[in-house]
């Protein structure tokens, strides 16, 4: 169960399309296409965990109405087994699902035996991923850099790389190392321009040139397919277009990358497009390149340090509030702080089974509770749309659900059963706004000054 949410999620769809095989088996539904079922999350606990609109998806395929397919899907509905507690019809063509509290028991359970490693997937499957910056601002780079991390602990094998323009000198390049390295980025490496000449530059022309994709007029050349025409050389001299082609065909069908990621501004989207269209020609695979456009620059972010200037790039929330990211770090240091003075040592030793957390009733524990499961989804969907802002945002949101249960729940009470499994949930928090912060490459404090 790496990933709590989808596992409940893949276990919730397959009892309901064990319900819809069942029914059609007996012919209370028939259905003239195959339905691929969806689930979601709820946004209010009244109407369970989980929700689907498959009754009123399945309409047209059956023409029956919506009231008719729900009622029969949960008369062929065998939850026995499941971490489902029950199914219930909600409005037109809705089914709320809710869970049994074992499933939220068994997620703390595994936060505080993964620890660390609680957020980690492998979906990614160790692929080779190179995260190219060219002649962009730092803030675009700092940006990069989250997007990288998200993907590193998705589990793809990310390499970050600077592309440098023949005209930068190494003076310039020297204070750009610096300027990176005060804000948490260090590059794997350095791919300076000059490296194309050696051979890349002649062999991609040549290669396209060959194929027909290369029109001649007088001394200049120029990439020319029915959707673009590019110049690639011009009065003897190769352009920027040209440069481009060269890299991307090396860092493919030389290095071998599976996929290449490109961070730039909206003015560059041509450009890469020309350059795909030309890698597609040569036989690179469409989606073997992506290019991802970075936060508009904002000069108020000039004069904020390195932990706000990560998070606020990050995040979708006001780029002038820094006050987010105090309320995150600030939630982790109190936890910490609650932590210490209570009884670390025997938390500590106490095997997370051993734990009854069946003692969490309260609203504000419960949404706490409720909440943590979430961490290794938010991981998913951050690095599959290249997003960091899912997971800042949900950073946020445990802390405010945190800051909620130490306003209205007391920790050192004489019922030890309940005080244990308070910090329990509250340990479960701290390792995952810990681990949040480590991916986006913040500092977790445990003291605030």
């Amino acid at each position: 169960m790496a990933d709590p949410i989808q596992y409940i999620t893949e276990q919730i769809i397959a009892v309901l399309n064990r319900a819809l095989t069942a029914a059609q088996s007996d012919g209370s539904i028939t259905c003239r296409n195959v339905y691929e079922v969806k689930v979601n999350k709820t946004r209010d606990i009244k109407y369970g965990d989980f929700y689907t609109n498959m009754p009123i998806e399945m309409v047209r395929l059956t023409g029956r109405p919506s009231d008719y397919i729900a009622r029969t899907l949960l008369e062929h509905a065998d939850i026995s087994g499941t971490y489902i507690d029950r199914m219930e019809i909600a409005g037109p063509g809705f089914v709320n699902i809710f869970l049994k509290p074992k499933w939220f028991y068994d997620v703390l359970t595994l936060i505080l035996k993964e620890r660390d490693e609680y957020g980690r997937l492998d979906i990614g499957d160790n692929r080779k991923v190179l995260i190219s910056f060219p002649d962009i601002d730092m803030y675009s780079i700092v940006w990069g850099d989250c997007v990288a991390n998200i993907l590193e602990t998705a589990g793809y094998e990310v390499l970050r790389e600077r592309y440098v323009n023949s005209h930068k000198s190494m003076r310039e390049i020297n204070d750009e190392i610096v300027n990176l390295r005060l804000y948490g980025v260090v590059l794997s490496t350095w791919f300076y321009e000059q490296q194309l000449y050696d051979s890349d530059l002649q062999e991609t022309i040549e290669e396209l040139d060959i194929m027909g994709y290369v029109r001649h007029e007088g001394d200049d050349m120029w990439f020319a397919t029915d959707t673009h025409d590019a110049l690639i050389l011009k009065e003897g001299r190769f352009t920027n277009i040209a440069m481009r082609m060269a890299y991307y065909r090396r860092k493919i069908f030389k290095e071998g990358y599976d996929l290449i990621i490109e961070i730039g501004d909206r003015a560059s989207a041509d450009t890469f497009e020309t350059v795909r269209e030309a890698m597609i020609r040569l036989g690179c695979e469409p989606e073997h390149m992506e290019y991802l456009v970075s936060p508009d620059y904002n000069p108020l972010l000039e004069d904020t340090g390195r932990d706000v200037l990560r998070f606020l790039l990050s995040s979708s929330r006001d780029k002038e509030d820094g006050d987010s990211l105090f309320g995150v770090q600030y939630a982790y240091a109190r936890i910490c702080s609650i932590l210490r003075h209570m009884d670390p040592n025997r938390l500590a030793l106490m095997p997370p089974e051993e734990i009854d957390f069946s003692m969490l009733r309260h609203p504000a524990e419960q949404a706490l509770m409720r909440c943590l499961p979430d961490l290794p989804n938010k991981v998913r969907l951050a690095a599959q749309r290249r997003q960091p802002a899912i997971l800042t945002d949900y950073l946020i949101n445990v802390a405010d659900l945190f800051h909620r249960f130490y306003d209205e729940c007391r920790v050192r009470i004489n019922n030890n059963d309940l005080m244990y499994a308070r910090l329990g949930l509250l340990e479960a928090a701290r390792i995952v706004l810990a681990n949040g912060l480590y991916i986006l490459n913040i500092e977790a404090p445990e003291r605030l000054c």
